[in-house]
């Protein structure tokens, strides 16, 4: 489970599992053989299992508080690629850290509205963006308390390079 500052903390209803299904619109569009994935938002480790059933080399980072993490040391023979589902309540604390690490070889699952935000404009004048939209999904809750489904609203992964 990721562990954040406190300046940076995502309310308890961010952890939400990424379904397979969502996860595979990246995954089929890249080799296991040339691509290294960071998936620095661990949860339960749900997406983290996945990908590596899907053949791919993963790493978590060096740190459990992604805003401490560095980026993971690279393999000459692979791209770094981050994929994640990050929490939503930080994820313009998430842009900017990989500003600041100089990162832009990622895949984030975002809520459509995102695109509307001053931050992510800002974001998107210096940097190539692509965009997949989504249509509703269901994703699993990770409280042991409760395995249901929460349908969320148009979502989108926000490719960047």
């Amino acid at each position: 489970m990721a562990i954040y500052t406190k300046k940076a903390q995502p309310t308890k209803n961010d952890l939400y599992e990424t379904p397979t299904t969502t996860l595979d619109m990246i995954l089929d569009h890249l080799d296991p053989k040339r691509h290294l994935i960071w998936e620095p938002f661990v949860g339960t480790g749900h997406s983290t299992r996945y990908i590596k059933s899907r053949g791919f080399s993963v790493t978590n980072g060096d740190h459990q508080d992604f805003f401490q993490q560095s980026l993971p040391e690279k393999d000459p023979e692979k791209d770094l690629v981050l994929i994640s589902n990050p929490p939503f309540s930080v994820k313009r604390q998430i842009l900017l850290r990989l500003t600041e690490l100089g990162f832009h070889k990622i895949a984030l699952l975002l809520r459509a509205h995102v695109l509307f935000t001053k931050y992510f404009q800002e974001y998107c004048s210096h940097h190539q963006v692509q965009v997949i939209p989504l249509s509703l999904h269901s994703f699993l809750s990770s409280s042991p308390s409760s395995r249901h489904q929460a349908v969320c609203p148009p979502g989108l992964y926000i490719l960047f390079q």
